[in-house]
């Protein structure tokens, strides 16, 4: 990939200006007085290798004046050429045979800006030290393919673990996306598991509500038949204490001595005692006793008090009245009485009287009890009444238990009611999440979504396993690029520098003696130039795989080297030149030493 003719269209002092190489080639001895064009040739050679350096028509050294462009052009010997033009942004084609290219500003391939600065250009300040970082960079430059944005293989491996841990991580908590997405599938599992029971609960909670309403239905049948069995109860029934069936008894009685009294009357005088002598009666009398005797004494207060307040003769209608009361109530109790009984069945008849009054008062509801048992008893008596009593008090303990029967089912009745309502609130609450088919769907999604992400995963471990060989192949690429700068030292030394080793921050030779020394660090500036071009010599031999080799630039890379050293290295120039075109830039004509080099070219260049 060597030179055929540069042409600078318009660059730095030059317009329209013509480089031509004979051969593809050849150590291409390039002199000149000073400004004459060589640093312009110098610099135009490397801006078609690698662009305008840097990309800004203020900033750019060989920027023409008073021009709106730098525009430049090679021909290389295999067909291709190359422009590149920098006006307000920079631009360039790369164009063969099949194909025109747009480079922009980038470098051409497989080429990159520090393999150009560093390795295929050499300048007169080019003896800095180099320090192991730029040698590793510029090794990883030929071992790792052109990218844009890429500068290295080490930064390669670095972006790859990068993007396969931000992918996933070997860890239960790691944060990469296959983890989050795991963790999303586990989550949906469970959720899957669960849907499914829940999909089995509500089955189950569907039989069981069938199952509670019926019996919910059958409790509500249960209750209303013992509501009726208890009404017709109820209807029939009369609640009786003890008292109510010791008044009762006293009553009948008293009826019976009544009953006696009246025979003994009938017998005696054969008449019939009068009905108002019944012992309700009876009991009459004994109640208006006193009610007269109390109306009396209102009457005779109101009397003094009319007499107080108005006239005497205001009494007279009250002293009617009360002499009309005590008539009438005497008339009442002597009533029938008369000729009818004797003096001790009169004294009877009243003390059954008050006894029948004070059973009206300890029992006020009793006779409505005692003419509904009386009812239920044809014939009362003691014993008819203790068996009916017997009779009301089973029926009440029935009663009971039926009301027992009727709390203990209205409790079931409620708990089936608690039951269909935690069932309901239950089935609400699975309406509201996701189905089964629908966790399915969302596991299939996400499934589907992870092996894409295991795929790329994959690709980039694979990829950072790629480059760790690389790695180990750079490693061992060193391995023979150091004895190979070792055999350039030594030549160009004379034998005095027989090895090149490599050390934590830099590198050490070794001289002849054996003595290390730090190189770059320790070294007269000559030595330094001449380590310098070994190491890259030695990258060129053993790192460089393209097919056609790209040229080597040098511009004064010798000025600091002895005659002898120097008449070495232009012996090993003209021995690589047989392999690519090199191109020595220097203000020493000294053509008569060097003709009877092999593979040498004269190029003079004459001030503008």
């Amino acid at each position: 990939m060597s030179f055929r003719e540069i042409i600078l269209h318009s660059f730095g002092a030059f317009e329209e200006e013509r480089f031509r190489f004979d051969a593809p080639t050849g150590l291409f001895y390039i002199t000149g007085d000073n400004e004459a064009g060589k640093s312009t040739l110098f610099s135009a050679m490397k801006t078609i290798l690698a662009g305008f350096r840097p990309a800004s028509k203020e900033r750019f050294a060989y920027f023409p004046i008073g021009k709106k462009e730098a525009s430049l052009e090679a021909v290389f010997w295999d067909g291709s050429r190359v422009t590149r033009q920098l006006s307000s942004s920079p631009s360039g084609y790369l164009i063969t045979e099949n194909e025109t290219k747009a480079l922009g500003n980038l470098p051409m391939p497989p080429l990159k800006v520090a393999m150009v600065d560093q390795l295929y250009s050499l300048g007169p300040t080019a003896a800095d030290a180099l320090e192991e970082k730029d040698f590793m960079e510029l090794v990883e430059e030929f071992l790792w393919p052109s990218q844009k944005n890429i500068r290295s293989l080490k930064e390669a491996r670095a972006i790859s673990s990068s993007k396969r841990r931000e992918l996933y991580v070997h860890r239960k908590d790691g944060r990469g996306q296959l983890n989050a997405l795991q963790r999303e599938i586990e989550r949906l599992d469970q959720l899957l598991i669960d849907s499914r029971e829940r999909d089995l609960h509500t089955w189950e909670d569907r039989v069981e509500s069938l199952r509670l309403e019926e019996e919910m239905q059958e409790i509500d049948l249960q209750i209303q038949q013992l509501q009726e069995k208890r009404e017709e109860q109820l209807k029939d029934h009369i609640a009786l204490s003890e008292n109510d069936v010791r008044i009762m008894k006293q009553r009948w009685k008293i009826k019976e001595q009544l009953e006696q009294i009246e025979e003994e009357i009938r017998l005696s005088g054969g008449q019939k005692m009068d009905p108002a002598f019944s012992p309700d009666a009876l009991a009459d009398l004994s109640v208006l006793s006193p009610v007269f005797l109390l109306i009396s004494i209102i009457l005779f207060a109101i009397s003094l008090v009319t007499v107080f307040l108005y006239r005497w003769w205001a009494i007279i209608p009250f002293v009617g009245a009360m002499l009309f009361l005590a008539l009438f109530w005497m008339s009442q109790r002597k009533r029938g009485l008369r000729g009818v009984l004797s003096p001790k069945q009169t004294r009877l008849l009243k003390e059954l009287g008050a006894q029948w009054y004070d059973l009206y008062r300890s029992l006020p509801a009793e006779p409505h009890v005692e003419r509904r048992v009386l009812s239920k008893i044809p014939e009362p008596s003691e014993k008819t009444l203790e068996a009916f009593y017997t009779q009301q008090q089973d029926v009440q303990r029935t009663m009971e238990a039926q009301r027992e029967e009727m709390e203990e089912a209205s409790h079931k009745r409620d708990d089936i009611l608690w039951s269909l309502s935690a069932i309901r609130e239950r089935q609400v609450r699975f309406e509201m999440e996701l189905s089964t088919a629908e966790l399915e769907d969302a596991r299939e999604e996400k499934i589907q979504e992870a092996k894409q992400l295991d795929i790329e995963w994959a690709g980039w471990a694979m990829a950072e396993e790629l480059l760790e060989h690389l790695m180990d192949s750079k490693l061992r690429s060193l391995s023979e690029l150091l004895p190979r700068a070792s055999e350039y030292m030594k030549r160009f030394s004379a034998g005095k520098w027989r090895q090149i080793h490599r050390s934590g921050n830099g590198f050490l030779l070794e001289d002849d003696r054996g003595v290390m020394v730090r190189s770059t660090h320790q070294l007269s500036r000559g030595t330094a130039d001449q380590f310098l071009l070994s190491l890259r010599l030695a990258m060129l031999d053993t790192l460089e795989t393209t097919q056609r080799p790209f040229p080597l630039l040098l511009d004064e890379a010798l000025a600091h080297w002895d005659e002898d050293r120097h008449g070495i290295a232009m012996q090993v120039l003209s021995e690589i030149a047989s392999q690519r075109a090199v191109y020595f830039f220097t203000t020493q004509s000294d053509t008569e030493r060097w003709k009877d080099l092999e593979n040498i070219n004269f190029i003079r260049l004459e001030k503008q």
